[in-house]
């Protein structure tokens, strides 16, 4: 990999464009490594092995899927501003307590730090991107839950919040994959509510009921899947069902939004 490192820096010298101090390289210098090794590995045909190259993505594809973020950026900044300025990359007599002189920014830049002096990255990441779907900027949290997703492909709770994010965007069928990730790691009645709500406004009421009772089940106190599935009830014809359901809801909150009108259109008694 030094001949490809060298060729793609400046008058042949690696330095600041692929490489974060003298010894780790940047975003960049791993994509180039990494298709450095692959096109070694290309060239020897893979040491016997047939290897299907036509499914291969573009490189700029793979760059992207590390997920990385600006929080993560600001990571890897405080921590090379703390080791640069420390010795050997100044004198002893000049070095500084980075960390300790550094006054952070605001939130994103404070978790950024802490991570930096040892904290949990996936905590820190996690708390982010919960306070940007706050903030209503799920575009955002999104950023983060993929880079959670990418570390940890099999946990439920950035898939779950992935899919929810997605859904705030009104991106259903990218929630969908997200969604049936989280379920299969873990049953939650969200994830499933989520699911279910999709399916009912796809017009596929049987997966709908099916998805909604199981957020019931699995939530037996909560009225918004109650609701949601009595009205999957009422639109597949089902309409006992229906108002057994919405006599449910009715039970655990009598002034829940819409359900009057529903239960009227069933010709039942409002609560």
């Amino acid at each position: 990999a030094a001949e490809q490192l060298e060729s793609a820096s400046p008058g042949g010298m690696p330095g600041h464009e692929l490489f974060l101090e003298h010894v780790h390289p940047n975003r960049a210098g791993y994509t180039l490594i990494a298709r450095a090794f692959f096109e070694a590995l290309q060239s020897k045909h893979f040491l016997g092995r047939r290897a299907r190259v036509e499914l291969l993505a573009p490189w700029p594809d793979y760059d992207s899927r590390m997920a990385l973020s600006a929080f993560d950026e600001r990571i890897v900044h405080h921590t090379v501003q703390t080791v640069t300025m420390r010795w050997p990359f100044v004198e002893r007599t000049a070095a500084t307590d980075y960390r300790r002189s550094y006054s952070p920014t605001g939130v994103a830049d404070s978790l950024a730090l802490l991570v930096s002096r040892g904290a949990s990255w996936a905590d820190a990441k996690l708390r982010l991107a919960l306070l940007e779907e706050q903030s209503g900027h799920a575009d955002s949290a999104l950023v983060e839950y993929r880079g959670l997703i990418r570390d940890a492909p099999f946990l439920e709770l950035p898939n779950r919040l992935a899919g929810r994010a997605l859904l705030t965007l009104g991106l259903p069928a990218q929630a969908v994959p997200y969604l049936e990730h989280a379920r299969a790691a873990q049953a939650t009645s969200e994830a499933a509510y989520m699911l279910g709500m999709i399916a009912l406004k796809s017009n596929d009421f049987p997966h709908a009921i099916a998805l909604l009772d199981e957020a019931t089940r699995l939530a037996p106190g909560t009225p918004a899947p109650l609701y949601q599935l009595s009205l999957a009830f009422g639109l597949s014809r089902n309409v006992d069902a229906a108002r057994a359901t919405a006599a449910q809801v009715a039970r655990l909150d009598p002034r829940f939004p819409g359900l009057a009108g529903w239960m009227s259109v069933l010709g039942m008694r409002s609560p």
